[in-house]
């Protein structure tokens, strides 16, 4: 088992459902949320959106290492002044293999769910002056992938929220860490000594 810290984009939805704030802060960066308007994030911690009875979220980091073990992932991101918040965590969470992938998103087409979150996209970014001339279908293709873009499997029971979300800072993290700190989309910080970090950040 590992112990991950991982960045999502910011949201206002509590990750129930997408929004425009994360472009909103993100805009004119050179990431995925800049180019795109909405990350595939913005559903993490929605628990009733459920495929056999779990939440599948997502992350986007690439990782075989992650494979067939069960993950601790905690989920940060940064707002629109530059300060840094912890917005919840999965616990005992699956990084699905590619085979896994591509059943989930047969799951989500057959369910109704994957049209759902792509139009709850495409009525946010049709109303933005820089995306009003993406079509449906463009949307799509960025949320249609024939390998599901939700990589974790996590029970509902298991994934929780912070309404409040919690404040840290870089330094206070690189300390606790004792190690290099990741705040790129695409990496993530392995927690060495989890129960440090969640005496420090989480457990006052």
């Amino acid at each position: 088992m590992a112990n991950l810290l991982q960045k999502i984009s910011w949201n206002e939805n509590l990750y129930q459902k997408p929004d425009i704030s994360g472009y909103a802060i993100e805009k004119g960066n050179d990431n995925y949320i800049s180019h795109f308007g909405i990350g595939h994030e913005a559903w993490n911690f929605n628990k009733n959106e459920l495929i056999d009875g779990k939440v599948y979220g997502y992350l986007k980091a690439d990782v075989s290492s992650l494979f067939s073990e069960k993950h601790n992932i905690f989920f940060f991101s940064r707002d629109s002044n530059g300060d840094l918040f912890f917005v919840g965590y999965y616990k005992d969470c699956k990084y699905l293999t590619e085979e896994e992938r591509i059943k989930l998103k047969e799951k989500m087409v057959e369910s109704g769910l994957l049209d759902k979150r792509i139009n709850q996209v495409y009525r946010i970014l049709k109303n933005e002056d820089d995306f009003s001339e993406w079509s449906w279908d463009d949307v799509e293709s960025e949320f249609g992938f024939e390998v599901s873009s939700f990589k974790l499997e996590v029970l509902p029971e298991n994934i929780t929220i912070f309404e409040n979300k919690i404040p840290f800072t870089e330094q206070d993290c690189i300390e606790v860490l004792e190690k290099g700190w990741q705040e790129r989309y695409g990496n993530y910080t392995l927690i060495t000594d989890l129960d440090r970090f969640l005496s420090k950040f989480l457990m006052k």
